[in-house]
Formats: structure tokens, C-alpha cells, sequence
């Protein structure tokens, strides 16, 4: 007799869509556990997503090969959703004189605060690059600004 880890018998006969569901519950609460309770374990909650999204790409795989006709891939973006930002950020060095860079996670879900604004200035960034662009396309690629 194999258990689960909820105390629920194994489900080696259940079908796929079932199995994959109560994965996909599991990552679901693990993430938000994460992010509830350690909001500052940021590499973990990366790590769960990046498993999360590997299922995911095995899942769509699969259903493609058992003949799915036009598997979807709402799951897949869902979890595309949640991943953060990777922001490389410098902070001064306690001991000795000058700047450490490290890398910092700005998820989707950190309203404000230090990570959100962050979030958004490159966010304006990314905005002012693509007016730069389409400004540029639209006067036929020449810069008579100097820019």
C-alpha cells in the first residue's frame, strides 16, 4: 500500500489530466507557501518555478504525442507569468571600501517597495527604448539628434 504525501493512496491508475492537476496544485501551493511565508527566499521560489515550468514543457510534450490535437498552453504562461526579473544591483561592502554586485529577484506579485521600483523603472526603460525605435523606424532610420 503506497501513500501519498497527503495520506491519500497512490494514484499510479488515475489519468493523466488527474495526475497532472494535482501536480500542478502541489507546485501552486509550494510557490505560494514560498512567497507567503519567505518572501525573502527568492532563489527558492526561482528554483520551484523553474521546476514548475519544466513540468509544464513535459506536460505539452506529452499531450503532443499522444495525439492532442491543440494542446493548450494557458499553464505554461501561467507559470511564465510568475517568473521574476533577475536585476543585478551593487551594495556597499561593510568591511572594505566600494561595491559588491549581486543578483535580486523582482517578482510580478512584490507591489512597491525596493523590488517594485525597481520592476517599474525598467519597465520605463523598456518604454523609452521602444519610442526610441519607433521613432527611428518611422524617420527612416536616420538621426538627425545625435542620439
Amino acid at each position: 500500500d503506497e501513500e501519498g504525501s497527503d495520506g491519500a493512496p497512490a494514484d499510479d491508475d488515475a489519468p493523466l489530466q488527474t495526475r497532472v492537476a494535482k501536480a500542478r496544485e502541489i507546485f501552486e501551493r509550494g510557490y505560494q507557501s514560498l512567497r507567503r511565508n519567505s518572501p525573502e527566499e527568492k532563489e527558492g521560489a526561482v528554483l520551484l518555478l523553474e521546476a514548475w515550468r519544466a513540468f509544464e514543457k513535459q506536460v505539452l510534450e506529452a499531450l503532443q504525442a499522444a495525439g492532442e490535437p491543440s494542446p493548450s498552453t494557458d499553464a505554461l504562461a501561467k507559470v511564465d507569468g510568475l517568473m521574476p526579473r533577475r536585476i543585478k544591483r551593487k551594495r556597499r561592502m561593510a568591511d572594505e571600501e566600494g561595491f559588491e554586485e549581486y543578483y535580486d529577484y523582482a517578482f510580478p506579485d512584490e507591489v512597491g517597495g525596493e523590488s517594485g521600483n525597481a520592476a517599474a523603472g525598467l519597465k520605463l526603460l523598456e518604454a523609452a527604448y521602444k519610442w526610441k525605435r519607433a521613432k527611428q523606424d518611422a524617420g527612416g532610420g536616420s538621426n538627425p539628434g545625435g542620439m
